[in-house]
């Protein structure tokens, strides 16, 4: 019973600080530990690119103003941590997807009772370059699946909305004549209870920019990707934005 605590109101375990509706990194293990915290940055991928660069076997080590400019911006990001909501079965929940050129892009948001959308967590990939010869609305549909099978834990047997600016994904279950792959991405997605709803891509501004700054490949057959994909956050104000 030593290592036991009860009745608390936050708790620092396994380097976050949870709180009973948040969590945030542990402010004692920030340092060092960027990679670690991603899933608290938005686009960390685009601002911690410089710093990648030189982990490239192909790549001589020159420490110059963009890395620079990256190392202090992950520092000051993580020393002024955002939050991210925990996911509650009670609330709505909304499932926003996006896909570029470069990769897809994805938000899971709860509402709350003050009606905000609040972010549970942020995910992006890089396409392959045989998924950047898909059509867009297989693309979207791959966006979709994607995020979805990520979120398994918690979308399975939650009723929640998938939001996309791209609006023949609306029919998905009703078209007439779907193409292989769709047809076995529509039949995936029917094990979920959900409903489709077109947004435009101006009010879509976060998953669209995961969309364009994605991270390292993971294609939809990849088995590991569920734990090896970093999640994202927004900071309040992007979430308030978004509401206007």
């Amino acid at each position: 019973m030593a290592k036991c605590h009860f009745c608390m109101q936050e708790k620092t375990i396994l380097g976050y600080r949870v709180i009973p509706t948040d969590m945030q990194p542990d402010p004692t293990k920030v340092q060092g530990m960027c990679n670690y915290y991603r899933r608290f940055i938005e686009n960390f991928s685009k601002i911690a690119g410089p710093l990648y660069r030189l982990t490239k076997l192909d790549s001589k080590f020159s420490w110059r103003g963009e890395q620079e400019e990256a190392f202090c911006k992950l520092k000051e990001i993580l020393s002024n941590p955002p939050l991210l909501r925990h996911f509650n079965p009670s609330s709505e929940t909304e499932l926003h997807v996006d896909t570029s050129g470069e990769g897809l892009g994805a938000v899971l948001y709860q509402k709350d009772t003050d009606c905000f959308l609040h972010p549970v967590a942020y995910i992006s990939c890089t396409l392959t370059p045989n998924e950047r010869k898909y059509p867009i609305t297989e693309l979207e549909c791959l966006a979709a699946m994607w995020a979805t099978e990520y979120f398994r834990t918690y979308l399975c047997g939650q009723r929640f909305t998938i939001v996309t600016d791209h609006h023949s994904l609306c029919y998905l279950h009703s078209m007439k004549s779907p193409n292989r792959r769709l047809l076995r991405w529509s039949l995936k997605l029917m094990e979920y209870s959900y409903v489709v709803v077109h947004q435009k891509g101006t009010t879509n501004k976060i998953a669209d920019a995961l969309s364009r700054y994605p991270c390292q490949v993971a294609t939809i057959c990849d088995e590991t990707k569920a734990t090896d994909m970093p999640t994202f956050i927004a900071t309040p104000s992007d979430i308030v934005h978004l509401q206007a």
